[in-house]
């Protein structure tokens, strides 16, 4: 999958990160004032983890252990410990109005009539209220992204295919968007 033979690959992989870098300047800004430069940072630094990975990880056929599978629990795990300690005034407006939706539901209240721009996607609401239910409707995104976790387990070929997919999905600051 990842060679420098094909070329659609190292392309997808340099404007994947290219995108990701123009995410981290646009939102960087709520975190501070060097968000110039840490654009810059998470490029280059996104860059040389594409090359450390195109030379160092063999391609081998994909016998995953435990050992292997620890640094995605870890993740979760990391996730879901932000989601308690990020505060909210640096969380994105799509949360809160997902919130703001589902208890308007729940009161009887006319859900789209929220000062808060709802999602384009009306069964998200839907999806979302399990987790409403159970006190914290944010897990709905670590519950997506344990099924996306699985979703590449069941389809990579090599160990490299696994570590370039779970490393990009790590990287991505869009991930974290939607998950905080």
């Amino acid at each position: 999958m990842f060679t420098k033979k094909h070329f659609i690959n190292n392309f997808s992989a340099a404007f994947l990160l290219f995108v990701a870098a123009l995410f981290v300047f646009k939102y960087a800004i709520r975190y501070g004032n060097v968000f110039a430069l840490s654009t810059v940072f998470f490029f280059v630094g996104g860059v040389f983890l594409l090359f450390f990975l195109n030379k160092k990880i063999e391609s081998q056929s994909s016998n995953f252990s435990k050992r292997q599978l620890f640094p995605v629990l870890v993740f979760l795990f990391l996730i879901a410990a932000a989601m308690a300690f990020i505060p909210q005034s640096t969380r994105v407006g799509r949360f809160p109005a997902l919130i703001e939706w589902l208890s308007n539901f729940q009161q009887g209240i006319f859900p789209y009539g929220t000062k808060a721009n709802p999602s384009g996607f009306p069964f998200l609401f839907f999806l979302a209220s399990p987790f409403y239910l159970i006190g914290d409707a944010g897990y709905l995104e670590v519950f997506g992204l344990f099924l996306l976790l699985i979703l590449i387990l069941k389809s990579v070929k090599t160990k490299k295919e696994y570590w370039v997919k779970i490393l990009f999905l790590l990287l991505l600051p869009t991930t974290f968007y939607e998950l905080a």
